[in-house]
C-alpha cells in the first residue's frame, strides 16, 4: 500500500490557525480572529509559551502558542472565567494556556480524522524561554489577533522521516508508570549507552530527585508519546557538559572543531538512542510508544501542580548531567 503525501508545514500552521479562531471563539469567549499579513517563516520569538507534541502518520509535530506575560494572563483568565482585575499565579497561568493548546489540538485531531489521518497528542509543556530548531528541522509561524490581544502560533518538525515504532506482543496489559519507574528506566538506559555507545568506563548516579524544577539548566527533550502516558524525556546540563557528551558520541578528538550546529545534531541523536532503549526495555505493554522529534530549549520547561517531574544528577566520565522524566499526574491525565 503506498504511503501518503505529507502535507506540507504552512498547511499544517493554517489547520492549526483555524483549530485555534475556533477554540478563541468557544473556550475564550473571543470570536473574529485574523491572520496578521506579515507573518511568515520566523525563528521563534523570546517570549513564554505552550507547547504540544503530535504524531501523524510519518510526521513529527510540536504546535506551539506564545505571548508576552500580560496577554498569556488575559487568554488564561477568559478560559478560566476569572475575573478581570483577578491575577492568576504563574501556575494556574501556565496550566490554564497548557489547556488552551490542548483544546487547539483536540479540534485538530478531530479535522484530521475526517481526512484519515490519525493524530496522536502528547504531553503539553510551558516553557519560559523558546524552543531552538536544530538543523534538520523547519519551523513556521503566523502572527494573528485575537479580542485584541496579539499571539502567535508555530509549527515545528522534522523533516519527513520514517517513524521508529515497536509494538509489543498481543494479551499485555497497557499500564501507565510513575515518574520514579519511568526515571529508573531512563538510567538504566543512560548506563547502557555510557559504556556501549561512548566507551566510559565511569558513570555514577550522584543524586536523585522526586521532584525538579530544571530552572536555569540547558538542554533538549524527547516527547515519548503512549495511548495513555506520555512524558518528556530530558538531558540537561551546561554547554560545556553538552559538547563533552556530544564529542564523546560522536567519536571526535579534542583537537577537532565542534561547532553548536553539529553539537545539537549530536545530541538530539544521543535522545533518540536513549529513548529507543527505553522502548525496547518497556516491551512488555501492549502500548506502542511514539518518539517525537527532540527540541533543544533556551530557558525552562515550568513544572505546573498538574505534572511531576523526577531527575537523578548522573557523572559520565568528567560530565555531570541531569537525566529528567516529566509527566501528566495520574489524577489528571487523559
Amino acid at each position: 500500500m503506498p504511503g501518503k503525501t505529507l502535507i506540507g508545514i504552512q498547511n499544517w500552521l493554517k489547520d492549526f490557525e483555524q483549530a485555534f479562531f475556533q477554540t478563541a471563539e468557544s473556550s475564550l469567549a473571543l470570536p473574529g480572529g485574523k491572520r496578521l499579513p506579515h507573518a511568515s517563516i520566523v525563528p521563534a520569538p523570546p517570549e513564554a509559551g505552550a507547547y504540544l507534541p503530535l504524531h501523524c502518520d510519518d510526521e513529527e509535530i510540536i504546535v506551539g502558542l506564545v505571548a508576552d506575560a500580560e496577554t498569556s494572563q488575559a487568554l488564561a483568565k477568559h478560559f478560566i472565567q476569572a475575573e478581570e482585575s483577578e491575577t492568576l499565579s504563574p501556575e494556574d497561568m501556565a496550566d490554564s494556556v497548557k489547556e488552551i493548546i490542548n483544546v487547539a489540538a483536540g479540534l485538530l485531531k478531530t479535522e484530521t480524522a475526517k481526512q484519515n489521518r490519525p493524530l496522536k497528542l502528547g504531553l503539553p509543556f510551558f516553557l519560559e524561554g523558546k524552543l531552538k530548531p536544530i538543523g534538520s528541522q523547519e519551523i513556521a509561524g503566523s502572527d494573528i489577533v485575537i479580542g485584541g490581544y496579539h499571539v502567535r502560533l508555530q509549527v515545528l518538525r522534522n523533516h519527513p522521516r520514517v517513524l521508529d515504532l515497536i509494538k509489543a506482543p498481543e494479551g499485555k496489559e497497557a499500564a501507565a508508570r510513575s515518574p520514579q519507574e519511568w526515571l529508573s528506566e531512563a538510567l538504566t538506559a543512560a548506563f547502557r549507552f555510557t559504556v556501549s555507545t561512548l566507551k566510559v568506563e565511569k558513570y555514577q548516579v550522584k543524586k536523585i530527585m522526586r521532584t525538579f524544577t530544571g530552572e536555569a539548566i540547558a538542554g533538549a527533550y524527547i516527547p515519548m508519546i503512549g495511548e495513555d502516558d506520555s512524558v518528556l524525556l530530558g538531558l540537561l546540563t551546561d554547554e560545556t557538559g553538552l559538547r563533552e557528551i556530544a564529542r564523546g558520541f560522536l567519536q571526535l578528538p579534542e583537537s577537532e572543531t565542534l561547532d553548536s550546529e553539529l553539537m545539537m545534531d549530536a545530541i538530539k541523536e544521543v535522545l533518540n538512542v536513549l529513548s529507543g532503549m527505553i522502548k525496547t526495555q518497556l516491551f512488555k505493554p501492549n502500548t506502542p510508544y511514539l518518539t517525537n522529534l527532540p527540541f533543544f530549549v533556551d530557558g525552562y520547561i515550568e513544572v505546573t501542580d498538574k505534572q511531576d517531574a523526577s531527575a537523578a544528577l548522573i557523572e559520565i566520565g568528567k560530565v555531570q548531567t541531569y537525566i529528567v522524566i516529566i509527566k501528566q499526574k495520574s489524577e489528571v491525565a487523559g
